[in-house]
């Protein structure tokens, strides 16, 4: 297949991701905590890495707005900036380790990764912007946040790591 035509249809594949993100980002766990970085796992595992940080960072402020950016926009911001990096690192890890370990094992780290970043990194992150813009106390953002964002990103990503493997096993996508 011609390189133009790999490059549209990965374009029209991270369209339709981004518009799977801003489904997932109705469905709330809690404020703008959402299953909205599903299709950007998924992206960075289909597309690549960058592909997914892009579908990470607009699904992410797509899920916001639907919150009325609860927590502001600057705050806003700064976590899509981190869901970038976070889909990002976590297709990066996936990809580079995919050839050194079994599955299990390189699924097992990559989902550590993307936990990590999209969690506890990501919320320390904007609770500490919160406290020092705002004065609302770290913790106070902090605690009442941490379990539930965790859990979504671990099922998010769980979820595009299984959707992944059907994809794979069917042939639907096939990395390019």
């Amino acid at each position: 297949m011609k390189k133009e035509n790999v490059q549209i249809q990965k374009i029209v594949m991270m369209g339709m991701l981004i518009a799977l993100s801003a489904i997932g980002a109705m469905i709330k766990i809690q404020g703008s905590i959402a299953f909205d970085s599903l299709a950007a796992f998924l992206g960075a595992l289909v597309l690549g890495p960058v592909y997914g940080g892009i579908i990470g960072f607009i699904g992410h402020l797509l899920s916001a707005y639907l919150s009325g950016f609860v927590l502001t926009l600057p705050v806003h911001i700064l976590v899509a900036i981190m869901m970038f990096i976070s889909c990002w690192a976590f297709g990066q890890t996936y990809i580079k380790l995919a050839n050194h370990f079994n599955f299990h094992l390189n699924s097992l780290l990559a989902v550590i990764v993307a936990v990590l970043l999209n969690g506890p990194i990501s919320l320390a992150l904007a609770a500490l912007y919160m406290q020092v813009f705002a004065g609302i106390p770290f913790l106070g953002v902090f605690v009442p946040m941490f379990i539930p964002l965790t859990i979504a990103a671990l099922i998010n990503v769980i979820l595009a790591i299984v959707l992944y493997k059907v994809l794979e096993k069917t042939k639907v996508w096939e990395r390019k």
